[in-house]
């Protein structure tokens, strides 16, 4: 044979001839090879048929099952996912629910209190967006409404202190004139030498008396009639040195000194007021030292907004107890002997017309700190 099978020729030998099996001899390249046919039985051709329709019919059922078990997957995936987006959404809701709520509560509390006249509340928010914004400015108008609330009992209980002076004044005024009249008439009609020892100390204490009478009504009358600043620019560091170098005289055994900032700069004041000012505070200091104690008076450019300059009046003295420290600015409180406590009083009065603020430190056998911004 050539190697090339001739179908024709087996279908009749296998099926014309029945001549199965069938061997024929072929070449291939050179070599031989036996082809060998046989006739398949009907039986296992139908069967053959009858598995392929089977395979079939499984193939087609398990496409549908599969096709069925991944809709049902599907679905179910699906329905997972759209409940989890509800879930989401409802969570999403009441977060942003509760983001908006609470710091709206917190606001409303917030105003209820100030309405009911705590002024001590503070809105605390902890977000970063309008609402930290509207707190911060809540809080902001509390403490500014504070302020202004403490302002005004203070110019309101100074006021009824000032007219309460101003009555003090007149009535020590009215009785002090005929009395330092008199003493004046009998000191002439007596001669100095004849005078009796006794009566001439006598005299002495009376118009020793008499001077510090008029000396408490003269600070109830500067009390009773502060004025109004009247402001211009003005060079602290000069006023500063000049009642430093004033008062040095009055300190004696007491070392009073002044420190001043070079790069300070100008403010709008009343120059007699703040020299009065400086003059009280140091006085103070002075009365508070013993012989070897030291002030010291400084200038500073502000630590504290929005003031811009900043002084200090430092002294080594007795200092105060804490009791003192709160009450010191008080109109009817004084640890002197004389005196009528307005001196400081005054002090904080020609602050606060200046828009400035007043501070003390003190510790008992350590000495005194008072501090002003303006």
């Amino acid at each position: 044979s050539t190697g090339i099978t001739d179908s024709s020729k087996i279908y009749s030998r296998l099926f014309m001839h029945k001549q199965t099996p069938f061997i024929q001899v072929v070449l291939i390249r050179g070599n031989e090879f036996k082809e060998v046919y046989y006739r398949v039985p009907e039986y296992v051709l139908k069967t053959r048929d009858e598995l392929t329709k089977t395979i079939e019919i499984q193939s087609t059922l398990s496409f549908f099952k599969k096709s069925i078990l991944e809709k049902n997957v599907i679905w179910s995936l699906a329905v997972l996912v759209f409940g989890l987006l509800i879930f989401l959404s409802f969570y999403a809701a009441r977060k942003i629910a509760d983001q908006i709520s609470r710091p709206v509560n917190a606001l409303v509390t917030g105003m209820e209190k100030v309405k009911d006249g705590d002024l001590s509340y503070s809105v605390k928010i902890n977000t970063k967006d309008e609402f930290r914004f509207l707190s911060d400015s809540f809080n902001s108008m509390i403490k500014d409404l504070k302020l202004s609330r403490e302002k005004l009992k203070e110019a309101e209980r100074v006021a009824a202190w000032q007219q309460v002076a101003r009555a003090i004044s007149h009535e020590i005024k009215n009785s002090l004139t005929p009395v330092m009249l008199s003493i004046k008439r009998i000191k002439n009609y007596f001669d100095d030498k004849n005078m009796p020892e006794n009566v001439k100390e006598s005299f002495y204490a009376v118009e020793d008396e008499l001077r510090s009478l008029s000396g408490i009504s003269a600070e109830f009358s500067d009390f009773a009639r502060l004025p109004k600043p009247d402001k211009n620019d003005l060079d602290i560091n000069e006023i500063v040195s000049s009642v430093v170098m004033f008062m040095q005289p009055v300190a004696d055994k007491i070392e009073l000194s002044g420190s001043y900032d070079a790069q300070l700069p100008r403010i709008y004041a009343d120059r007699d007021q703040i020299k009065r000012v400086l003059i009280n505070l140091i006085k103070n200091s002075i009365e508070a030292c013993r012989p070897g104690d030291k002030i010291v008076v400084k200038t500073d450019v502000s630590d504290k907004a929005p003031f811009s300059v900043k002084l200090t009046i430092k002294d080594t003295g007795t200092g105060m107890d804490q009791e003192t420290v709160k009450r010191v600015f008080e109109p009817d409180f004084t640890t002197k002997k004389k005196g009528t406590g307005l001196g400081l009083v005054i002090v904080r009065k020609i602050i606060s017309d200046h828009e400035g603020k007043i501070e003390v430190r003190s510790k008992t056998g350590e000495g005194t700190v008072f501090t002003v911004y303006l």
